[in-house]
């Protein structure tokens, strides 16, 4: 667990909060969206999951969070759903959609490649202006939901050669400019930053997390907020609530940054102090960027266009149980790499004990070999013959094992010894 999430349990304990699901208690849509989930038979965690991509999915793209570090920071959000296949993702998924009536719509699409993503919001038209048709690039969405139902879909398309899925993803939580040029200028379609609200949630079993925690170097994994599809306090009886309605918010139409509560912009900002100094964990390198689009969405499902301290303290929460969720992938990764490494070790000692039983049944047919030789030529001389002539007779590679072979045709019975000399029996 990072720094930062310690010291907000620290916090949390000093205030006698439990834990992580002390969120659902904090305001009623919360605890509606629990029940909610509770009698879909729906992992709550994963149904608010999807909750807050679906609400950030209504913010307008030109509303961003503060230039607290660099430049103004997007709310486009990734969201890992973490749990074996069959367990939820698609469950939690559709009760969400239905827990939170949201009015305006977006689609909710399945994630392919880099190319693709840009195109789903994008085309490469061409405009008549002045007499000349010119190429110009046509917004066609300008909020996506993608899904990944399995991680190792995102896996697959970020190993195809020249795929620029991943770096893509890494750049589009960041709201940065995606696209590519190319020679063909019919082709080059660019998103420009802070043009498009791109959402993502992803399926992920923890033995193949690895798609994600081993491109920690890249970012990938920092930028996911990871929640659980298994809900262990489910129960058969539990009671559905009216669906929740998303407030409508009416958002200006340029360039706007939601405001932040000071702690959360200096913790946020002691976080990169840390990260320059080279002090933080690799894992937690996004955690408190994350932490504070978490606690905006949580605003905009709340009404209200800016985040204020409890929409800070309740992210703090679903971040601790992010930690949670993705410590059990990490953990999981472990144990496959510890038994992988168990059953390497077994092979390579089977192969080892392997070539030492060729070995010595190689030594053992050369024995017979020699000491059969030494008996025909102890034959061939009746009235004996010596070690050193049989040395002489015998092949260079055999010589260092003449004595043992001798000794090898007398315990047959084939020969006797006299002082230096042999004899056949």
């Amino acid at each position: 667990m990072s720094s930062d999430l310690f010291a907000l349990e620290a916090e949390m304990t000093a205030e006698t909060v439990d834990g992580p699901d002390q969120l659902w208690t904090a305001r009623p849509h919360l605890a509606s969206i629990h029940a909610f989930a509770r009698a879909r038979l729906a992992s709550p965690w994963a149904v608010l999951g999807t909750v807050l991509l679906r609400s950030l999915a209504t913010v307008p793209a030109n509303v961003t969070l503060p230039p607290l570090i660099g430049g103004r920071a997007s709310l486009n959000l990734f969201v890992a759903l973490v749990g074996a296949s069959g367990a939820g993702k698609g469950a939690a998924m559709r009760a969400a959609a239905e827990a939170v009536t949201i009015i305006q719509p977006f689609p909710v699409m399945p994630l392919g490649s880099g190319e693709g993503l840009v195109r789903a919001f994008a085309t490469r038209e061409t405009e008549e202006v002045n007499g000349e048709r010119l190429p110009i690039t046509r917004m066609v969405n300008t909020s996506i939901l993608f899904e990944v139902s399995e991680i190792d879909h995102l896996g697959a398309q970020g190993q195809r050669t020249g795929s620029t899925l991943m770096p893509q993803l890494r750049a589009a939580y960041s709201g940065e400019q995606l696209g590519s040029t190319y020679a063909a200028t019919e082709k080059s379609v660019i998103l420009e930053p802070h043009t498009y609200r791109l959402g993502m949630i992803a399926g992920v079993q923890p033995g193949r997390s690895g798609t994600l925690l081993r491109d920690a170097d890249g970012g990938t994994p920092q930028r996911f907020v990871w929640l659980p599809t298994i809900d262990p306090d489910v129960t058969l009886d539990a009671a559905e609530p009216a669906p929740y309605r998303l407030p409508t918010i009416p958002w200006p139409s340029g360039p706007w940054d939601m405001e932040v509560p000071a702690e959360a912009a200096q913790a946020i900002r002691e976080k990169r102090v840390a990260t320059l100094r080279g002090d933080a964990d690799p894992l937690d390198g996004h955690a408190m960027q994350t932490r504070l689009k978490v606690a905006a969405a949580l605003g905009v499902l709340d009404g209200r266009q800016s985040v204020n301290r409890d929409d800070w303290r309740l992210a703090g929460y679903v971040m601790l149980k992010s930690d949670e969720s993705r410590a059990v992938c990490v953990s999981a990764l472990d144990d496959i790499e510890r038994q992988r490494a168990r059953t390497q070790g077994l092979a390579d000692a089977e192969r080892a004990d392997a070539r030492v039983t060729a070995r010595e049944t190689l030594r053992e047919k050369s024995l017979d070999r020699i000491a059969s030789l030494i008996v025909k030529h102890a034959r061939a001389n009746p009235d004996g013959i010596t070690e050193g002539e049989l040395n002489r007779r015998l092949a260079g590679r055999d010589r260092s094992s003449l004595s043992e072979a001798i000794g090898r045709a007398m315990d047959a019975g084939q020969l006797e010894r006299s002082g230096n000399e042999v004899y056949p029996c």
